[in-house]
């Protein structure tokens, strides 16, 4: 938590004066503005105002840039095991602003391409940190797969979509999003399929883009998945 006499001490130095509550504003980027005493807190990148005045009536009106962060956190979530040729994304969860991975690259995300394990060092204005992961690609001879497309239009054939091989598969949950990522279907049955409708009513024709979790039963590795149906009524 940082306090008026954080930012006090830092307008000292950019105006060479002592400021006094009296004296002191401050202007934030969003436009607000208060005086007084004020902590300072979830505020990054504000810009302090300190008006002084001496005893001839002198004034003096600067400004200065103030940067808080936070304690670096950082985690590449739990091992996935995952189907060769499926695509995967390892996506930080940190509030980290540069990151290395083991290869030297220096991108927010790292899509991997073969069995290993995957590490980043992340770092801000606090530290750095380093956390690893395993990915595992294998053969899949029980891989749950699911169509690109359904029509939904009540003629009994092609009516439905979900899994088309539900085996060896525990803890599992099924997403599909709408064009603005609102959740328009869950279930945690993979025998359950979507009819592709939305509280009663039939869903526009489009492309909504679903997510499967679940863990493999023979090996109690996490796999996810992700894609998109074509809904063609």
């Amino acid at each position: 938590m940082y306090t008026e006499d954080d930012v006090r001490y830092a307008a000292r130095i950019l105006t060479g004066h002592t400021v006094s509550n009296t004296a002191f504003t401050y202007y934030f980027d969003a436009g607000k503005h208060d005086t007084g005493n004020k902590e300072f807190s979830n505020f990054y990148s504000n810009t302090v105002i300190t008006g002084y005045s001496g005893a001839a009536g002198a004034g003096e009106l600067d400004s200065l840039h103030v940067y808080f962060n936070d304690s670096l956190q950082l985690s590449l979530g739990r091992d996935t095991a995952l189907c060769r040729g499926e695509t995967y994304t390892i996506s930080p969860v940190t509030n980290a602003s540069t990151y290395t991975w083991q290869d030297g690259s220096q991108f927010a995300t790292y899509t991997p391409t073969q069995s290993g394990t995957y590490s980043v060092m992340a770092k801000n204005g606090c530290g750095a940190d380093t956390a690893t992961v395993e990915i595992l690609f294998e053969d899949c001879p029980c891989a749950l797969l699911l169509p690109n497309a359904f029509t939904p239009n009540g003629d009994g054939r092609n009516d439905n979509f979900r899994p088309l091989h539900a085996c060896d598969i525990e803890q599992y949950t099924m997403r599909i999003f709408n064009r603005y990522g609102e959740i328009i279907y869950l279930s945690k049955d993979p025998l359950q399929a979507w009819n592709g409708r939305k509280s009663g009513k039939p869903v526009p024709n489009g492309a909504y883009v679903w997510t499967v979790d679940y863990i493999k039963t023979s090996n109690q590795q996490a796999v996810s998945k992700k894609g998109s149906v074509l809904v063609l009524n």
